[in-house]
């Protein structure tokens, strides 16, 4: 919810495409406490809902794709089951 209420501005004013999002944060990114809020809140919730769309959508792809943005994480949470096994199934695809 915390996100979402930081994004509506971009979501109000027609920005709705990945690009745009992405640009916006670029910008958002200038000083030291809103770049902690854009690498360690919004840009992981947005990894995450890319995970949950991909799991009820089915869609492999996107699903893999989270995976990938995940990975980093993963390494900095010592989950180094999970992210040897990502790395095992996306050396694959």
């Amino acid at each position: 919810m915390v996100v979402t209420a930081l994004l509506q501005p971009l979501v109000v004013s027609g920005k709705t495409s990945l690009d745009a999002i992405q640009e916006e944060l670029d910008n958002a990114r200038k000083s030291r406490t809103e770049r902690l809020w854009v690498d360690c809140l919004i840009i992981p919730v947005m990894i995450l809902h890319l995970y949950i769309q991909a799991e009820r959508e089915g869609d492999w792809l996107l699903h893999m794709y989270a995976l990938k943005r995940m990975l980093p994480y993963f390494f900095a949470a010592r989950h180094w089951n999970y992210a040897r096994y990502i790395i095992h199934c996306t050396a694959f695809t």
